[in-house]
């Protein structure tokens, strides 16, 4: 019988009340358990071991610190009165972490109380395609035949108790296998050489970087992986036992989860996180992946011996990101500006040291797949607007008319900040629509800062509708835009900002390798329909930019646009990369041109690195004020060899 207690949706609430003595047989204490199943969590105990006593329980989402009494104090809390075992708690959320208590009660006898039990809920295992099943240990992947030593666990104080139980070695992708110990607690700990992530140096051995994981084997939901999340919720885990904020191991690992999981923004339990996942993942476990990634390289970058990641550890430990620790500061940093950076870096090493011979594109696709924005959210405080391949919008509400004269500080009523993160390359276009005349400035950095050099900036005097202010080339990385009213008075209130990309493409090679092209294969293109007013015309909507790295012969190269949809003119312009960036390669002849294709050949050099700018060749102005609206005009590229 489903019925509803206290306003949750539950099963196991007694309708009526039974009370006599309180007495358990055999002087058994209230044991509880909690078994989480997709949304839901199903609470046992053992009644049978008592009669004649009412069951209360208390539900929070926080820890029950006040005491059982107390219970409708706690954020979230129920307390469910006459219930009965097995108890089942329906529509939780997911991410979200739950305490139970169990109180057993009788007129005669008083009250006897469980042991206060948690637990997060996530979705479904991580589950996708994979080089082989796990679980694995890596900092990056460590090196063939490094050891994996197992202790068993005090589940009070999470120490060690005695010498290694078990020993494992890790094959050459750092899979190993967990053996069966007959102790629910053991602490899972690798040393040796690793793939560094960041460098292409390959295995570093100086220094030998130890990593560990807590490992409950009676927690099926629970991952056997060691990486460097493991590593720090073991840590948070120890804090809470040293500092007598936990009183068992079970609630110790249970808390530094959920601060795990809540800091790094995962939607997936650390412990199932590895490095070796393919691109049919759901979205919440591409960003977790991402995450593990990024963070792995950027400690790669930073770490020259082991006191340096345990000094990290023990920072992140003990105040989580509000430490003052300067390298875990820096690390955070880094990772919120650069966060695709460290992800395309650590992708690279995979890639050149695990080529999949059954799937030569395995890694440029998996760099397709991942994306750095939502990942970079979790390591800044600032509200980050994704751009995808829609429309992405933001809505800005001033906060008071200009005071007068002032052009503002940073802060202040007159300067608002946006950041962005494209999850693809290309060329972006910024629309804004304001609901007064104001004199404005549109500046933008490639930081969260404005420490460095602008990017570019616009100033319009007349009022707006949806008016095209300027274009960028732009990489997955994080970009700050500020707004600045100019103008003595401004009675604005609001204005609609959207980015729209019109174009792809990336001239770093390390960067994901979305947009380089293939021979005989199709690449889909967009181009805008308008030409910035600037002489960089890098920031020009009408460009696209691909590129070809030519690792086939020597020789004469073809390359076709179709852009029979778009009614436009379209022409190829190929570039070379030299020393002072790329230049036109000469000698180009056209093959074919129609009102509908594009042909050009084009002799090009084996092992050399060219760009391909798609122009379109109608519809640009070069008159600021007239770029009134947006169009996209979309077309086919192909290259093949002669």
């Amino acid at each position: 019988m489903l019925v509803v207690c206290a306003g949750l949706m539950v099963t196991g609430c007694n309708s009526s009340s039974s009370s006599s003595s309180t007495q358990a047989r055999d002087g058994a204490d209230v044991q509880l358990v909690l078994e989480p199943e997709d949304n839901q969590i199903t609470a046992s105990w053992n009644a049978e071991d008592f009669s004649g006593v009412t069951f209360n329980l208390c539900l929070a989402q926080e820890s029950l610190e006040a005491g059982f009494d107390n219970c409708t104090s706690y954020q979230g809390a129920q307390y469910l009165t006459d219930v009965s075992s097995p108890l089942t708690v329906s529509d939780l959320d997911f991410g979200s972490t739950y305490w139970f208590q169990v109180e057993a009660v009788s007129s005669s006898a008083g009250s006897q109380l469980s042991p206060v039990m948690s637990v997060t809920l996530v979705a479904d295992a991580v589950t996708g395609q994979i080089l082989r099943q796990g679980p694995y240990a890596a900092m990056g992947p460590y090196k063939e035949g490094s050891e994996v030593r197992f202790f068993a666990l005090d589940d009070s104080t999470g120490q060690r108790l005695g010498s290694a139980l078990a020993t494992a070695t890790v094959d050459e992708a750092g899979v190993f296998e967990v053996p069966a110990l007959a102790v629910r607690w053991v602490e899972a700990e690798v040393s040796g050489e690793y793939l560094d992530l960041y460098t292409a140096d390959g295995y570093v051995d100086d220094p030998e970087i130890v990593l560990s994981a807590f490992l409950d084997l009676q927690d099926a939901r629970q991952g056997r992986n060691i990486q460097v999340l493991t590593h720090w919720l073991k840590a948070r885990a120890l804090h809470y036992l040293h500092t007598s904020q936990s009183g068992s191991l079970v609630d110790a690992y249970s808390k530094a989860e959920a601060d795990v999981m809540a800091d790094f923004g995962l939607s997936v339990l650390p412990s199932q996180l590895h490095l070796f996942y393919g691109p049919d993942l759901p979205e919440g476990h591409r960003d977790a992946v991402s995450t593990l990634i990024m963070l792995s390289t950027a400690l790669a970058q930073r770490i020259e011996k082991t006191e340096q990641l345990e000094s990290i550890t023990a920072a992140y430990a003990k105040d989580r990101f509000e430490s003052e620790d300067e390298e875990l500061a820096l690390i955070k940093t880094r990772l919120g500006d650069n966060s695709a950076f460290y992800l395309s870096r650590g992708l690279s090493r995979l890639g050149s040291n695990f080529p999949r011979d059954d799937q030569p594109d395995y890694w440029v696709n998996l760099a397709r797949w991942l994306t750095g924005c939502r990942s970079a959210q979790a390591f800044t405080s600032r509200t980050i607007l994704c751009l995808g391949e829609e429309l992405a919008q933001q809505e800005i509400q001033f906060k008071v008319a200009n005071p007068g004269g002032s052009t503002g500080a940073p802060g202040s009523d007159n300067v608002w900040d946006v950041y962005l993160y494209p999850e693809a390359a290309g060329m972006w276009a910024l629309e804004v629509s304001m609901d007064e005349a104001c004199s404005v400035r549109w500046t933008s950095y490639p930081t969260e800062t404005v420490s460095g050099t602008e990017m570019g900036g616009v100033q319009f005097t007349s009022r707006t509708n949806h008016r095209l202010l300027g274009t960028q080339r732009m990489i997955p990385r994080l970009y700050l835009l500020r707004f600045r009213k100019l103008s003595d008075e401004c009675d604005a209130t609001q204005a609609t900002l959207n980015f729209r990309r019109v174009s792809t493409g990336t001239d770093n090679v390390n960067s994901r390798g979305v947009y380089f092209l293939s021979p005989n294969q199709m690449q889909p293109g967009v181009s805008g329909g308008y030409q910035h007013t600037t002489a960089n015309q890098e920031r020009s909507t009408y460009r696209s930019y691909f590129f070809f790295n030519n690792t086939g012969p020597s020789g004469k190269y073809q390359f076709e646009v179709d852009f029979g949809l778009s009614s436009q003119d379209m022409d190829i312009v190929v570039e070379e990369l030299g020393q002072f960036g790329y230049a036109p390669v000469s000698g180009a002849v056209t093959k074919v041109k129609t009102t509908s294709r594009t042909v050009k050949e084009y002799d090009l050099v084996n092992s050399r690195l060219y760009r391909v700018q798609v122009r379109n060749l109608f519809g640009r102005t070069s008159n600021l004020g007239s770029f009134q609206s947006y169009q996209r005009h979309p077309f086919e590229l192909t290259v093949s060899r002669d």
